[in-house]
Parts: C-alpha cells; sequence; structure tokens
C-alpha cells in the first residue's frame, strides 16, 4: 500500500508544482517540499512514508521534515504547540508545497491555520473520514485511509462459513 499512497502523491505533487510547465531557469532551482508527519521518527508507519515520500521526490524537491512527534506527546497543548512550530516554519522557509501525514497534522496546522489559503498541501493517511478537517479545501487534497472491513468480513466467511461473531484488535490509534 505505501507504493501506492505514493504514486497518488507523486501525480498530486506534479499537478501542484507544475514540473512540466517549468522554464529553464526554475528547473535549475529545485522546488521546496515540507513534509509535516504527525509522529516521530522510529515509528514504523512513519517511517514508511518517510522512505516512499524520499524515493519519489529526491531530485524534484529539496525536502526538509518536520515530526510533530504527537503519538509519544498526545495532548492537545503539545500538539497545538508542535503546529504552530510547523507554522513558524512554513511562514520563514517557505515552501512550494506540504505533504502532511496523519490526523494529527490536519486537526492542529492544516486546518486551522491554512484552509483555502494559497500555498497547496497533499494530505495523507486521514483516517476513515476527512469530515472533521473539513476536506476538501481549495489548495489541498489528498487521500483517506479506510481499513477494508467488508473484504475482512467476505474472506472470513469465506474460511469459516458459519462465523456467527469476531473480534477486531488494534492498536489504540484516533481511528
Amino acid at each position: 500500500m505505501p507504493h501506492r499512497i505514493f504514486l497518488i502523491i507523486e501525480s498530486l505533487l506534479i499537478v501542484f508544482l507544475g514540473i512540466g510547465l517549468q522554464t529553464e531557469a526554475q528547473a535549475q532551482q529545485l522546488r521546496k517540499c515540507l513534509f509535516v508527519a504527525s509522529y516521530h521518527q522510529g515509528y514504523a508507519w512513519q517511517d514508511g512514508l518517510e522512505r516512499g515520500l524520499r524515493s519519489v521526490l529526491e531530485g524534484k524537491c529539496e525536502i526538509r521534515q518536520f515530526n510533530m512527534d504527537t503519538k509519544r506527546n498526545p495532548s492537545p497543548d503539545f500538539c497545538r504547540h508542535k503546529a504552530l512550530e510547523a507554522k513558524a516554519l512554513i511562514e520563514s522557509w517557505k515552501p512550494d508545497i506540504v505533504i502532511a501525514s496523519d490526523d494529527n497534522a490536519s486537526k492542529y496546522l492544516v486546518a486551522p491555520y491554512f484552509k483555502d489559503a494559497k500555498l497547496p498541501f497533499v494530505f495523507c493517511g486521514i483516517n476513515w473520514t476527512a469530515k472533521e478537517y473539513g476536506y476538501p479545501y481549495s489548495n489541498a487534497t489528498g487521500m483517506i485511509e479506510v481499513f477494508p472491513i467488508k473484504q475482512l468480513i467476505k474472506q472470513i466467511k469465506r474460511i469459516i462459513p458459519n462465523a456467527k461473531t469476531a473480534v477486531f484488535v488494534r492498536g489504540d490509534r484516533l481511528s
């Protein structure tokens, strides 16, 4: 799935950045892409996103990364503080595009500070629905992450036709 995510993200970035429409002078200077990650380096999901993102954008963008670290520090005050740090980085570095991964980047950074702004955003890893953040915006596009429950139930019924109950166990996550 990470490969598919980054093919979509690459397509969206090409549209946003207008790579095919650059002049020769613009092509000499790499665009600036900021990756705002909700979590921390060392968290497997985020590390996979980062690897995929870098493999697609290397050579097309100057990439900077900002880790909000909200998995280990989930308090709303901490999340708001990190969002303000990310906002300050955006305002000082002036990226051409921001890629925001997972719910907290959208909840604490994109929705309150950049809804319908001029700066383009691509979001990924939003769990189940983007309604809470008001997506889509005029300056944002992306994809939500949905667990394939119907397919899971179909597979269980194929394996255990008379199954009547089931238990679904997953990590302590926002979704």
